[in-house]
């Protein structure tokens, strides 16, 4: 990382240049005449692609700006931090909207708790399915958006000479994502019920 600090009288305040990897950042002081003191402003430079594949030619930036008061904390911090908590809304509004806690069902106190423990489970699973199965920008997507593409998928699962086959409609755009899915579900069954595994061998047919 190269570090360089300008001339801290520009625009009554001083900044700090960051250099990383398809990366710049700033860390600018400024203070208005209302405030007691200086605050800290982190511009952020990221690379978000190249424009009509012409390499490096014609690079795409996406910019943010964090003002913060946090003090003796870099630009890549306060980036780190921000984006930490920025994360933690989606996961709220993740909550709220797509797993249904938004209201309380009834007037009874035990029902409301056995409710908002489904809904904290289903959450939960949710989140492993995310991390240990899917790939790629499945990864990101919203529970509302994987129940719409995948989970609500229309198909069929039909017994095919003694094998369970699920039947999608022609043209589904996600059959690979299926396969990968498929894969990854018996991998992480056979990392969880190794027991359950071995058993089902012994028991199976040479």
């Amino acid at each position: 990382m190269n570090s360089s600090t300008s001339n801290p009288s520009i625009a009554g305040g001083r900044f700090t240049l960051f250099c990383f990897p398809f990366m710049n950042m700033v860390m600018y002081s400024f203070c208005l005449d209302k405030w007691e003191k200086p605050r800290e402003f982190a511009i952020v430079k990221k690379l978000a692609g190249y424009e009509n594949n012409q390499g490096l030619l014609f690079p795409k930036w996406h910019y943010q700006v964090i003002c913060h008061n946090q003090e003796d904390v870099s630009a890549k911090e306060a980036w780190e931090d921000y984006n930490r908590r920025a994360r933690i809304e989606l996961n709220i509004k993740d909550l709220d909207y797509d797993h249904f806690t938004t209201k309380v069902p009834t007037g009874k106190f035990m029902s409301n708790y056995a409710y908002f423990w489904h809904c904290t489970l289903s959450y939960n699973l949710a989140l492993i399915f995310k991390q240990f199965v899917l790939a790629g920008e499945w990864k990101k997507m919203r529970t509302s958006t994987l129940r719409k593409k995948i989970i609500n998928a229309p198909g069929r699962l039909v017994n095919r000479s003694g094998r369970m086959v699920m039947r999608m409609i022609a043209g589904f755009p996600y059959v690979e994502t299926f396969k990968i899915i498929k894969e990854r579900l018996i991998w992480l069954y056979q990392m969880l019920r190794p027991a359950c595994l071995c058993a089902a061998r012994r028991q199976a047919p040479a």
